[in-house]
């Protein structure tokens, strides 16, 4: 038995013909620039016997170049490999553009050259990885991605490549491993290449340029430096908080209060020496004014209390201040209760006058429903408070991660404790009539930190899905 040593593995050689080729190339790429600079090396055992085949087909199409085919004749203890080269041409892979080259290392042009059209270059999305096109089919790939510079290295499967994000202004070193373990071969084929990623041009986005009283925007900055912070201006009341988004960027929720003064502001995004400055437009919207009594007695211990008040102060504003650095929902918002159950008796943010006095402000919703009426989260998050408080009655907030929260009044019982990871529809509690409460009734707000929002755009619309 022999073993192949002029390979990156050393296989044992089993009957049959035995294929190796070594080839070297260059993969350069448009803006975002990535070079990505190669070595292939093949170690196949072929299971079947040469005299099945005069030829034994065993290429890979990799990054737009072809190895050739080893001839079952030829010895393999001095092996001569065939070897065509893609022609230089630009391609275009998720909105770059890539200039492929190939160099014959050792090999021998095939005759007659590649003709037709040339090998497909595939990606995986923009600020991914490009596509290897293995032909046969490996069993199985796997990725070792090195950040030579933080010497962090990533072992990721098909699928945790396809979505891993490179990084701007990185030198990543890629190791491919496909293995075949099938009837006609089996062994492995080890792919090396590096990829060096330019720091590319830092991009800023907002969600729109026009928006309602008590609704919010989103910012986005992609191509982030590592370490770079986002500085903001604007001429709205309230500034964003930026957290990284996992994918080279940031992203922030911009609340715009209700008592935002309306007609013309401005955002100006700043980020690793650039800027942008984006006009935006807030409309006047017109609120119900609403007027009703209630019990003076329920009204002196709960909103007319100073005691009651303080708790609430204690125990609640801090939390308006928490956030996760991760967004734990996806897509729409769902609803606290069962759709089409109860009917919506205050509309968010409408204006009261309570026992004649007033005006205040309900920056949630009230839903009318009968007492016990089972209450769920509307998305996926963590529970910040759960408990009795003097003014709210069993009251319940849950951060959904970026400081977006939702509330819940009133309750009459509480399924989750401080602390409670929490799923989308998973039951939380129940309907009731406790604290400053006229009837069994639902108060539901949502609020980006400490500014309350319209919480029906969330159910409505997937607020981060924009073009």
């Amino acid at each position: 038995m022999k073993k192949l040593t002029t390979v990156a593995i050393a296989l044992t050689l089993a009957a049959g013909a035995v294929f190796w080729a070594f080839t070297d190339g260059l993969l350069a790429v448009g803006d975002p620039t990535v070079a990505i600079a190669g070595e292939q090396r093949l170690a196949l055992i072929r299971t079947s016997t040469a005299s099945e085949s005069r030829h034994t087909p065993v290429a890979q199409r990799l990054f737009g170049v072809s190895t050739g085919v080893l001839p079952s004749s030829q010895s393999a203890e001095h092996p001569r490999a065939s070897f065509a080269i893609a022609p230089e041409r630009e391609l275009s892979v998720a909105g770059s553009s890539f200039a492929v080259r190939g160099s014959g290392g050792n090999f021998a042009p095939v005759a007659p050259p590649l003709a037709g059209s040339p090998p497909a270059i595939s990606g995986w999305g923009q600020n991914r990885l490009p596509e290897l096109i293995f032909t046969p089919t490996p069993a199985q790939l796997e990725f070792v991605l090195t950040d030579t510079a933080e010497r962090k290295t990533h072992r990721l499967t098909l699928e945790q490549a396809q979505a891993f994000v490179l990084q701007p202004n990185t030198l990543y070193d890629v190791r491919v491993l496909a293995r075949y373990n099938g009837a006609r071969y089996t062994g492995t084929v080890n792919f090396g290449y590096t990829i060096t990623t330019n720091a590319l041009a830092v991009d800023f986005m907002i969600s729109g340029d026009t928006t309602d009283l008590g609704e919010a925007l989103v910012l986005r900055v992609r191509n982030l430096p590592n370490g770079a912070q986002v500085t903001v201006e604007t001429s709205l009341p309230d500034n964003p908080v930026f957290f990284l988004d996992g994918q080279g960027g940031a992203v922030a929720l911009l609340p715009v209060s209700i008592h935002t003064t309306t007609g013309e502001h401005f955002v100006e995004l700043k980020a690793a020496g650039t800027s942008a400055r984006f006009p935006v437009r807030v409309l006047a919207t017109e609120f119900v004014v609403q007027r009703f009594d209630i019990d003076q007695s329920t009204a002196n211990r709960t909103v007319n209390s100073a005691a009651a008040n303080a708790q609430y102060r204690e125990m609640i504003h801090p939390l308006r201040l928490v956030s996760d650095p991760v967004r734990h929902w996806q897509g729409r918002f769902g609803y606290p209760v069962t759709p089409g159950e109860g009917r919506i008796t205050t509309p968010f943010a409408v204006i009261r006058f309570v026992n004649g006095v007033g005006p205040s402000r309900h920056a949630a919703i009230d839903i009318a429903l009968p007492q016990g009426t089972p209450v769920y989260a509307p998305a996926s998050g963590r529970v910040l408070f759960a408990g009795y408080l003097q003014l709210t009655g069993n009251t319940i907030a849950i951060e959904h991660g970026l400081g977006l929260k939702t509330w819940y009044y009133h309750l009459v019982s509480l399924d989750v404790q401080t602390g409670d990871m929490v799923e989308r529809d998973q039951r939380i509690g129940a309907v009731g009539t406790t604290g400053f409460s006229t009837g069994p009734h639902l108060h539901y707000g949502m609020s980006v930190f400490g500014v309350f929002i319209n919480p029906d755009t969330a159910t409505n619309t997937d607020i981060f899905n924009w073009s």
